[in-house]
């Protein structure tokens, strides 16, 4: 394990580069925030911690490459460099396309910066051309506790989204204000405040991002997911990615903030 362990006067936060660049630890005020929950078989490790989703979050799309169906991207279980580090920041990164054992056209390089202060934590996750022009979406994928520890009260989440993103028969997705059954596993848009994830006796923390898009899933037992996430599933081909130049990537940052 290429483990980085970042903190702050309040907070701790332990990197794993080589388990997809991911978040395994997050400690804020004595209490551990992020989840594992049971792995399936033979199932890739999307289970546990905050990892970067790069460069496609959900399913690919049609449009770009073969395995539309694959899933979360190209580095989340991949080996990442770290290139820099001090006691609350870390700089890390990892490279796709031809040549570097994924299925991805173009070369590119995924870089993550990650800072962890008194009050939060910072992640800017980035997406480079090394070549011609090319389709990307971005994301980060954590998993929240339920309850902090064995008989603790349940977590409760501030929510509000305006519209779910439905698919559509051309395979796409549109907003719509139906926000659908729970529990959700479903991508949202227009929310009308940042997430709060407040636990009982614990800390509150609140959820920023330049991100378009929030993924809530919460059909695991004992965890749940807020992701944010530049663009929706299936994006590339579709005007929903974003066209990523040489010296032009795509970044998505993502706050957690704590009282």
């Amino acid at each position: 394990m290429n483990a980085v362990l970042l903190q702050s006067a309040r907070a701790s936060a332990l990197l794993d580069a080589e388990a997809g660049g991911r978040l395994t630890s997050l400690i804020v005020e004595g209490q551990e925030v992020l989840a594992g929950v049971p792995r399936p078989p033979d199932a890739p490790d999307w289970y546990r911690g905050s990892f970067p989703l790069a460069p496609w979050a959900g399913t690919r799309g049609p449009a770009f490459g073969p395995h539309p169906s694959a899933m979360h991207g190209l580095v989340a279980d991949r080996p990442w460099r770290v290139t820099g580090s001090s006691p609350s920041h870390a700089t890390l990164e990892v490279d796709v396309g031809p040549g570097r054992g994924v299925d991805w056209p173009v070369a590119a390089r995924c870089t993550q910066l990650v800072t962890v202060r008194d009050d939060g934590i910072r992640f800017r996750l980035e997406v480079h051309s090394l070549g011609e022009p090319m389709p990307a979406v971005a994301g980060y994928h954590p998993w929240f506790l339920e309850r902090l520890a064995e008989g603790a009260g349940p977590v409760s989440v501030e929510f509000r989204p305006r519209h779910r993103l439905i698919p559509s028969q051309g395979g796409s997705r549109v907003a719509g204000p139906d926000l659908g059954e729970r529990p959700w596993d479903d991508l949202f848009v227009d929310l009308e405040a940042p997430p709060v994830i407040q636990w009982p006796g614990g800390p509150r923390l609140t959820l920023t991002s330049n991100a378009a898009v929030w993924v809530y899933y919460e059909r695991m037992p004992g965890a749940f997911c807020l992701e944010p996430w530049t663009g929706p599933d299936n994006a590339l081909g579709t005007p929903d990615a974003r066209l990523v130049t040489p010296g032009d990537p795509l970044s998505l940052d993502f706050d957690i903030t704590w009282k």
